[in-house]
């Protein structure tokens, strides 16, 4: 039989995403803002990013990541932990589609960009910033390690 199981972690809060790539800046302007819900080993959390201007610096073709999550990815057999993008505007992407994951053994989302039958490719920074009014909203979970 089953044993009394105990919720051993619960917590709520918010974190503050935010863009990187290296070589690069971004101003955000209508805001930066996730929640998350951990229950156990596992959070849920979505959020929002917006800009106000282009990226500025050196490196607008750099691969861009989102950073400020509050917990590292476990590294389990199933491997990335995928969000849903539930919306976006003004965002540059050469495929058909956007696909954005926790990566494991990491405190950061990675977005990719992905077409029919082809590899996922890395988003820059240029093509996730491209105008001064741009904004991806998410939601997702993963198993903290």
């Amino acid at each position: 039989g089953m044993g009394s199981e105990l919720l051993d972690d619960y917590e709520e809060g918010t974190w503050t995403p935010y863009y990187e790539a290296t070589n690069c800046t971004f101003s955000y302007g209508g805001g930066q803002y996730s929640s998350y819900t951990r229950i156990g080993r596992e959070v849920f959390c979505g959020g929002h990013l917006d800009t106000d201007s282009t990226v500025s610096g050196t490196g607008g073709g750099n691969a861009v990541l989102i950073k400020g999550q509050p917990f590292t990815a476990a590294n389990l057999s199933q491997g990335y932990a995928p969000l849903a993008v539930s919306f976006f505007i003004n965002i540059n992407f050469t495929a058909n589609w956007i696909s954005m994951h926790f990566i494991p053994n990491q405190a950061y989302i990675q977005p990719y960009h992905v077409g029919d039958n082809t590899s996922p490719a890395n988003v820059s920074a240029d093509q996730m910033v491209p105008s001064n009014d741009s904004r991806v909203a998410f939601k997702g979970s993963f198993i903290v390690a």
